[in-house]
């Protein structure tokens, strides 16, 4: 039996087991940081055990990101709107590109511009 903490669909023998989330503390200072991930088990089907290996990796803390503030300016309104279809048509840049997206995928369309219309309707 397989299953995965997140609900993700698991097929065969790949997908995903597990998922980390880090956040840092409210009064963490900005800069790189090194984080690891210790006594990990894999327990197969079976029932025998694996220890994995500790993993450590750095994770850069940066200022917070107010999603679909492109313009910078601590707000969400019109003026984010207009820089992003701007942005999407060629004729602009962001201020905040990471904010531009909204709807949480790997590119900056249209569909972004939908779920920022959405969310300032929602304020």
């Amino acid at each position: 039996m397989t299953f995965s903490m997140s609900n993700a669909n698991f097929y065969g023998t790949s997908g995903p087991l597990v998922y980390v989330t880090l956040q840092a503390d409210a009064d963490a200072s900005t800069g790189a940081k090194t984080a690891t991930i210790a006594s990990q088990v894999f327990t197969e089907w079976n029932g025998d055990q694996s220890k994995w290996a500790d993993v450590s990796f750095t994770v850069t803390v940066g200022s917070s990101l107010l999603i679909g503030d492109v313009t910078g300016d601590g707000n969400v309104n019109a003026a984010d709107v207009t820089a992003l279809v701007n942005y999407i048509l060629g004729r602009g840049t962001l201020v905040k590109e990471a904010a531009a997206y909204v709807n949480d995928d790997t590119k900056i369309d249209i569909q972004d511009v939908t779920a920022l219309i959405e969310l300032i309707k929602k304020m």
